[in-house]
């Protein structure tokens, strides 16, 4: 599996960087299921 890689110091907003990873993941494992809720209007 090839994860991403960064440079240090690097300016990568987290949201791409999980995204990227779950990319490599899922196509290493495609059995691997990622879910994502926006719930900052939620009550």
């Amino acid at each position: 599996m090839q994860l991403p890689h960064y440079q240090l110091r690097e300016n990568v907003a987290p949201r791409k960087a999980y995204g990227d990873s779950l990319k490599a993941l899922g196509a290493a494992r495609p059995e691997v299921v990622a879910l994502d809720a926006e719930v900052s209007n939620s009550t």
